[in-house]
C-alpha cells in the first residue's frame, strides 16, 4: 500500500509539471491568427519604427485584380491570403511576400 501511494504521488507530480509546461506561452509564436494573436488587431511586435516617414511607409507592391472585398488579409511568415469578389463569385488569393500571385481559387457565390 505504501508503494502504491508513492507511485500515485510521483505520477500526480509528473502530470502537474507537464500540465504547467504546456500552459506556458510559446517564445516563438507564429502570428498567423486573424487580426493578431488575440484577434483584436493588436500585434505585439516591438521592432516597429520609432518614427514614421512624413509620407508614410514606402509601398512595396500592390495588386489590382482582387475584385471587391471587405475582409482583412491574413499574413503568415511567407504568405499573404486575401479574399475578393469578382462578378458575384468569391475568390481566395495567395501571394508571396514580394507580391507574386501564387494561386487564386474560387470558393463560391458571394452575398452581394
Amino acid at each position: 500500500m505504501k508503494n502504491f501511494n508513492i507511485i500515485n504521488k510521483i505520477l500526480l507530480s509528473t502530470l502537474s509539471v507537464l500540465w504547467l509546461i504546456s500552459a506556458l506561452p510559446a517564445q516563438n509564436t507564429v502570428l498567423s491568427q486573424w487580426r493578431g494573436p488575440d484577434r483584436n488587431g493588436v500585434y505585439p511586435d516591438e521592432s516597429l519604427l520609432k518614427q514614421w516617414p512624413d509620407n508614410g511607409p514606402e509601398m512595396l507592391w500592390s495588386y489590382q485584380n482582387l475584385g471587391d472585398g471587405y475582409s482583412s488579409p491574413a499574413v503568415t511568415t511567407n504568405r499573404i491570403f486575401v479574399n475578393g469578389m469578382i462578378d458575384g463569385t468569391g475568390f481566395l488569393h495567395a501571394f508571396d511576400l514580394q507580391g507574386k500571385l501564387l494561386w487564386k481559387t474560387k470558393y463560391g457565390e458571394e452575398w452581394d
